[in-house]
């Protein structure tokens, strides 16, 4: 008796795993390989949110244009909506979409204040000028970003990337986790550098850079700033001249 008792409870368990799996399968929409190009209406915003594998190109213009390339079965389930002076960008539901071809999605906008990516996708920024941007990334995605700014503050948390180019007054640098920010191209006067973990930092300052390193990465510079550095762990300050 107890024996075919124990043998239902299996039953049961494999039949629920497999309803699991035909479920979670149904959620999963395979692109058709036909390739189309939607433009999507957008009220004003000022900051893009991106949540999932998407291509993000966004540059500035007078207006505020949205245009999703994507398979054609896939476009209905990829959301451009805002909230507040945010754009989001995510998938709908909790779809996941598997493409054949990269999903791209091509932004305008007058105003750029601040970009966030999570996940493995990707966000691109060219030649914006604005008095503060903010850069946030969680995950193994990428951020390229261009700006002008008086002050910029960039937070990475996974093992993703964060470069950046152009010019600001001051920054706040961000890393945890086993990322990088590399900011090389982005001329500073003065940058106050934060790392926990395993990511390295890269800053071309000017004037002086204050370091808190905790873990095992490193602040890596060029130029000649004023160096002053909080250290607890095996990370390094490094010239890099």
């Amino acid at each position: 008796m107890e024996t075919m008792k124990t043998s239902r409870v299996t039953l049961l368990l494999l039949a629920v795993v497999l309803m699991l799996s035909s479920c979670l399968e149904d959620l999963s929409i395979h692109g058709n390989g036909r390739l189309a190009t939607e433009d999507r209406w957008v009220a004003p915003f000022n900051k893009v949110k991106v949540t999932g594998e998407y291509n993000v190109f966004i540059v500035p213009g007078d207006e505020y244009t949205v245009e999703v390339t994507a398979e054609s079965n896939l476009l209905g389930h990829i959301v451009t909506d805002r909230d507040g002076d945010k754009l989001k960008i995510r998938t709908r539901g909790i779809n996941n979409l598997h493409h054949t071809i990269p999903i791209e999605i091509y932004i305008t906008t007058p105003h750029l204040n601040q970009v966030s990516l999570s996940g493995p996708g990707l966000i691109q920024t060219e030649n914006f000028t604005t008095n503060k941007f903010e850069v946030f990334l969680s995950g193994s995605g990428l951020i390229e970003s261009n700006v002008d700014t008086n002050e910029l503050e960039a937070n990475l948390s996974g093992s993703g990337e964060i470069r950046l180019s152009g010019f600001c007054k001051h920054s706040d640098l961000l890393i945890s986790g086993s990322g990088k920010i590399q900011s090389y191209g982005m001329e500073q006067e003065s940058c106050h550098a934060t790392i926990s973990g395993s990511g390295d930092i890269l800053v071309n300052a000017s004037d002086w850079i204050e370091a808190r390193i905790s873990g095992s990465g490193d602040l890596l510079f060029i130029n000649w700033p004023e160096i002053s550095s909080n250290i607890s762990g095996s990370g390094k300050v490094i010239n890099d001249n």
